[in-house]
Order: C-alpha cells, then structure tokens, then sequence
C-alpha cells in the first residue's frame, strides 16, 4: 500500500516537472523573443530616421 501510494506521488512529481519546464521554457522562449523584436523595432525606428534625413 505505502509503495503504490509512493510510485503514485513520485510520477506526479515527474509530471509536475515535466509541466514546470514546459513552462519555464515557454517564459523563457517568449522573453528571447519580446527581447529580439524590441532590438528589431528599435533598429526600424533608426532606419527609418535616417531615410528621412536623407
């Protein structure tokens, strides 16, 4: 009974896990790209300035 009720928690801990780094690297992957597209919004900006200077 105590080994059964320990195999059963010990997989939830394993799917729990498995769910805490899926979302760990969804954060992770938004922020790297939230990062690249403000580093890219802000070299259009430039771009644009400069074709306006010109």
């Amino acid at each position: 009974m105590l080994l059964s009720e320990n195999r059963r928690s010990l997989r939830w801990v394993m799917v729990y896990r498995k769910i805490s780094l899926f979302a760990l690297g969804t954060v992770t992957l938004g922020a790297i790209l939230a990062d690249i597209g403000h580093e890219v919004t802000l070299g259009l900006r430039q771009l644009v300035r400069l074709v306006r200077a010109v």
